[in-house]
């Protein structure tokens, strides 16, 4: 089975873009999904492949939103601080 890891790119993203990726991921998982379950067979070895592939992609997506947020996070403590010298008074 192809990889989908063409469609989760190893730099950052605007979160728009990420968003769009998300998405284009979840349509193509579920076509997959409809056509391993057409073909009427109980577990096929593709299925295995499947979720492995989707587990892969949704962990390769929450570490990316995960660091975002702690970024974000990071960034916003640091500027609501105020400077050392501040308390020395």
């Amino acid at each position: 089975m192809k990889s989908l890891a063409l469609i989760v790119e190893d730099e950052p993203a605007s979160v728009d873009c990420l968003m769009e990726n998300i998405r284009n991921v979840v349509l193509i998982h579920e076509e997959m999904m409809k056509k391993l379950f057409a073909d009427g067979a109980p577990l096929p070895l593709m299925m295995g492949e499947l979720l492995e592939d989707v587990g892969n992609t949704y962990l390769r997506y929450a570490d990316e939103i995960s660091q975002r947020y702690r970024e974000e996070t990071d960034y916003t403590l640091k500027s609501c601080r105020k400077p050392a010298s501040a308390f020395s008074h």
